[in-house]
């Protein structure tokens, strides 16, 4: 067996080595010998389990070296007592084990129970007593609680001044401790005047060049510097260059430390050339000591890189950027933290000179790397997501960057708290990409938040507070509050000059912003004057290939063309268009902006045929993206603002096939038409934005059909296209000709089309006005039905199951109200037809109908029903003249309540029926006036009732597209119904019951007036209104047997029933 003193000798040669793992080892076989042949209390015991209690503190294992520390203080406790001086150095060590574990809370509570004891035993001066203080001041500064660790320090040092005078070498160190919690207590000015006595008292002491006068000296310098007064840290700096220079080597580490303070210093007074100067001098010297790979000369060149970026010198900072790059990975291998961090200054060096596609590159590189090393919530990794968002938003995907700092900011507001600064600066990232994405209403909001916030923790004039300022603006400047938008503009810009300097890119952004708003007020010589010195300046820091110099060319470019100076725009717009497909591509939404412009540029100088085809064809070969980005979208009128500028080529592409009908244009003319309405119906049936069906391929597939699809120009006339088997044909009609049915006898038409009678079946496609005509009464030809877009005759439309029931909402109440004739127009009364509609339905369908009516007629009812086969609603059709209100939101369908005051669900609006599940639901059929009827947005298509029920799934409409008659709605639905329910077929009954009532509507009529006498002489409470309604219907088969056609009443006149304001809308089958 091992003797105790030759273990004791092995267990010392372990702690002078630092295997504290062996000595642990060695010491617990001691610890155990010691406790059964001496007994726990023993001091040889005690002395075993405190260095146990040691060993494993300095290995890191607190939670065993708390528990051993735990065991000394008791038994010391128990055996000495309380007041016993090993007793409180054993309390002493336990409060040291949890401050080494983290835990200063408690380690305070045991310094202070030690420090009481030992004031009250050994005296308040005793060493004891004031390193117990000393510690309670090292634990509060590690808990950040500064003022503690403040107080307690003072008592340190004042104690130690009286008891060992204010110039002994503990004293000083102890306001040496002090001076460093004012420090972190941001109590500079305090703390320069203890660190100057602390460095008097040291001069005299230790001599003006010992290393700790000298580290003092420079904690005052560090001083001056966070209270700006660099002049003073500067001449502290230069003064301890002149000691350390004597006192060590000229290029001794630690000198060319001073140097690289003395060069930031000159960096801050504004002396760029005496920074590089030092700077450089440091690098060298560096390079010379430990040669090119050392971490420390490394480090140096990454600061000089960082010097060249913020004097604008960008290629200069890439260059060296690159260097460090590649050192560091040579040096530290490529998983080293450092590596990200060099990868981090590259991709803010790529950044800035517009390489967009290194950036995204490196930023993606950087996140996946802290995710994986450091977990999806560390602060890294969210900082990292968050810059990868900016980079999907300049390579032009805004969406993936919205989405990417969406996750961002979610978790930074979970992490950090929501006014951390790296959450606002990711909000305000989330306002920058609703901007780009046409949100301008939502990102004014989220911005104004973003700027309050940052005023009240940054200050005005704080960089970041000057961006959210300047991002205002432009928010202000899309809501069209344009004063607003200079006024904020011209502080931005001013606010970014005094900080950041008239040179600064972000300075030159700002003045070009500025240049904006000053067009919009159409103030073009102070716009093209700010312009072209934003311009220029950018061309000389950043290079005129630079972004937001190409950018910058464009907007001036446009301010140009609104002056008339259409040449210079075209010379300018050109440049900016072909620079940005270099650098951005073909395909990035500013590229596309620049092209629209040029575009219109070219446009109103006439330009050759030959230059217009190619840009525009080069313009929408390159909007697949842009198509993509606005299917994402979900607000209608964010995807209004983000397509804008598609809109506007879109209208200028039509002016252009009426100009030179070529083939490939008329191809994009056909392919783009109506594209918000595509976006829609797919978005509602969950389905992705396809490649859209050519014209080619139409003409292949339509077999012998006959297509007429319209596109309104500008003023009154309207180009169309007409696709028939294996053709297709461009002319341009004016709308007096449409109207009238004469544009059929234009011989390039006529000789295309020949007889309407050879085919099975005319689509219309209608634009613009043309939504309201019936082209059956145009045409003189039942065999029509329209089409939102020629593009749903293609669609792969799955049979979804229906619950295969008929649901009919008729006679809703409208609490009595009368209209003064009976047709369903902007009078709101009581419809006495509809109510024998929904009779009839009931008769036809019998348990395979299901009829609201009355008070059931209602909102809920309505909004619940959920796929029927046939959904059936004859009530009040409308579509508001609001212009202030969604389109949606102004096609409505009235129900039960409609007339109540301040009833907000007595109506069912387009907004909401798009909403319904429709999906598998057949037809459906609305016996209301002007269900039609909706407003025309260019590019967009129709919107209002028609829309909503083709996105809520229906796949085919029955509907009006003008005032029809309440009574002879009932005698058209009884008739198409009564066809439908045997045949099944949807377009033939309609033609059927067209033709049928040509012949025998007056002995329908007849049979109406006989059911009403019958049925509604109890039905109508006040005797007069039914007399009233009953010798209406006598007087009506009166005049209809006059002219031998049934008539209906309109604006107090009997005029003729054609039935051709009864329209079918969709895709026909068996024709």
């Amino acid at each position: 067996m091992i003797k105790v003193n030759t273990l004791l000798r092995i267990i010392q040669d372990a702690v002078d080595s630092n295997n504290y793992e062996l000595a642990v080892q060695l010491t617990q076989p001691l610890y155990a010998f010691y406790k059964e042949t001496l007994g726990e209390n023993h001091p040889d015991t005690l002395n075993a389990l405190e260095d146990l209690a040691d060993y494993c503190d300095k290995l890191g294992v607190y939670n065993q070296a708390i528990q051993y520390s735990q065991q000394v203080y008791e038994i010391s406790k128990a055996s000495l007592g309380l007041y016993h001086k090993d007793t409180l150095a054993s309390l002493n060590n336990l409060a040291a084990c949890y401050a080494h574990a983290g835990d200063h809370h408690q380690a305070i509570e045991l310094f202070l129970r030690a420090y009481n004891i030992e004031k009250e035993v050994l005296g308040k001066y005793h060493s004891y007593t004031l390193l117990s203080l000393r510690n309670i001041a090292a634990s509060y500064y590690h808990l950040e609680d500064y003022k503690h660790a403040i107080e307690y320090g003072t008592k340190v040092y004042e104690a130690k001044k009286e008891v060992l005078g204010e110039e002994h070498v503990d004293t000083l160190s102890s306001l040496d401790e002090l001076v460093t919690y004012y420090a972190k207590n941001r109590d500079y000015h305090q703390g320069i005047e203890l660190a100057t006595t602390c460095y008097e008292k040291e001069k005299k002491v230790l001599g003006d060049k010992h290393p700790d006068t000298l580290s003092t000296l420079n904690t005052i310098s560090n001083f001056y510097y966070q209270i700006k007064d660099y002049h003073k840290a500067l001449e502290l700096e230069k003064y301890l260059y002149k000691m350390k220079k004597e006192v060590l080597e000229e290029n001794h580490p630690d000198v060319l430390v001073v140097i690289q303070n003395i060069a930031a210093l000159y960096d801050q007074l504004g002396e760029h050339q005496k920074t590089l100067e030092f700077s450089w001098s440091a690098y060298n010297d560096l390079k010379e000591i430990y040669g090119d790979n050392h971490i420390k000369t490394i480090n140096t060149l990454r600061n000089l890189a960082a010097y060249y970026y913020k004097y604008d010198d960008f290629h200069k900072a890439l260059e060296l950027g690159l260097s460090v790059y590649e050192l560091k990975k040579n040096q530290l291998g490529m998983h080293h933290p450092d590596i990200l961090n060099a990868l981090s200054d590259l991709e803010q060096y790529y950044d800035v000179l517009g390489n967009y596609d290194h950036a995204f590159e490196i930023a993606e590189h950087i996140y996946e790397s802290y995710k994986e090393t450091l977990g999806e919530k560390h602060p890294e990794t969210l900082l990292s997501l968050s810059s990868l968002s900016i980079y999907y938003s300049k390579k032009g995907n805004y969406i993936d960057a919205l989405k990417t700092s969406q996750i961002a900011y979610d978790a930074m507001k979970e992490v950090f708290g929501e006014t951390h600064p790296y959450t606002i600066n990711t909000f305000e990232l989330l306002s920058t990409y609703f901007y780009n994405l046409g949100d301008y209403t939502h990102a004014l909001e989220l911005e104004k938040e973003v700027y309050e916030l940052r005023k009240k923790l940054l200050g005005e004039y704080d960089k970041k507070t000057i961006i959210s300022l300047a991002n205002l603006a432009s928010c202000y400047h899309r809501v069209k509050n344009y004063h607003q938008a200079i006024t904020l503009g011209k502080s931005a810009y001013e606010k970014a000059k005094q900080k950041l300097g008239d040179r600064n890119p972000l300075t030159l952004s700002f003045l070009n912003n500025l240049a904006i708003q000053y067009s919009s007020l159409n103030n073009y010589d102070q716009a093209i004057e700010l312009g072209t010195r934003a311009y220029q300046t950018q061309k000389e820091v950043l290079g005129e290939n630079n972004p937001y110099t190409i950018n910058t060319l464009s907007d001036l470019a446009n301010c140009y063309s609104k002056i008339g100076n259409d040449s210079k725009a075209i010379e300018l717009g050109t440049s900016s268009y072909e620079r940005s497909k270099e650098v951005l591509g073909a395909s990035h939404p500013s590229t596309l902006k620049y092209l629209y412009r040029l575009i219109l540029s070219l446009y109103v100088t006439n330009a050759s045929h030959q230059t217009m085809r190619k840009y525009l064809m080069e313009y929408y070969e390159n909007i697949k993206d842009m198509k993509v980005t606005a299917f994402d979208i979900n607000d209608i009128s964010s995807r209004r603002n983000y397509l804008d500028q598609f809109s506007g080529a879109y209208r200028l592409l039509k002016s252009c096939v009426l100009i030179d009908p070529f083939d490939k244009l008329i191809e994009y003319l056909f392919i783009n038409k109506n594209l918000f309405f595509e976006i829609d119906i797919n978005r509602f049936n969950n389905k992705a934005l396809d490649d859209r069906t050519s014209l080619e391929e139409v003409t292949h597939t339509i077999g012998n059909n006959l297509i007429i699809d319209f596109y309104e120009l500008e003023n009154t006339g309207y180009g169309l296209i007409l696709i028939k088997e294996g053709k297709c044909s461009y002319h341009v009609v004016d709308y007096a000709d449409i109207i009238n049915g004469s544009f059929m006898n234009n011989e390039g038409i006529h000789s295309f089309i020949g007889s309407l009678g050879d085919y099975e079946h005319i689509y219309i496609c209608p634009d613009g006005k043309l939504y309201n005509l019936s082209f059956e009464r145009i045409l003189n030809n039942l065999n029509i039905s329209y089409l939102s877009s020629v593009q749903t005759l293609f669609q792969d439309n799955t049979n979804e199951d229906n619950y295969n029931q008929l649901v009919s909402f008729v006679y809703p109440d409208f609490s009595g109200t009368q209209s003064e004739d009976n047709d369903r127009g902007d009078s709101k009364g009581v419809l006495y037809g509809s109510y024998l509609e929904g009779m009839f339905i009931h008769d036809i369908y019998g348990e395979k109908s299901t009829i609201y009516s009355s008070g059931k007629a209602n909102h809920d009812n309505f909004l619940n029903t959920r796929r029927p086969k046939i959904l059936h609603v004859s009530t009040h059709g409308d579509y508001l003249d609001n212009e202030n209100m969604e389109p949606m939101d102004r096609g409505i369908l009235c129900l039960s309540g409609y007339n109540v005051e301040e009833n907000n669900s007595g109506y069912i609006s387009a907004k909401e029926i798009q909403y319904m599940d429709l999906n598998g639901t057949e037809l459906v059929v609305l016996s209301a006036c002007n269900t039609g009827l909706g407003e025309n947005i260019s590019g967009e298509g129709i919107y209002g009732i028609r829309r909503a029920f083709e996105l809520a799934g229906c796949e085919t409409l029955l509907l009006t597209v003008e005032e029809v008659d309440d009574y002879n709605s009932a005698i058209f639905m009884k008739s198409f119904y009564e066809r439908y329910n045997q045949t099944n077929n949807i377009y033939q009954s309609f033609k059927d019951t067209k033709e049928y009532l040509k012949a025998h509507s007056i002995v329908e009529l007849k049979e109406l007036r006989d059911v009403f006498e019958k049925e509604m002489k109890n039905k109508i409470k006040n005797p007069f209104i039914y007399i009233r309604n009953l010798n209406e219907l006598n007087k009506r088969i009166e005049e209809s047997e006059t002219i031998g056609q049934i008539v209906r009443k309109k604006n107090n006149q009997y005029i003729q029933e054609d039935w051709n304001g009864f329209i079918i809308q969709g895709k026909i089958e068996n024709a």
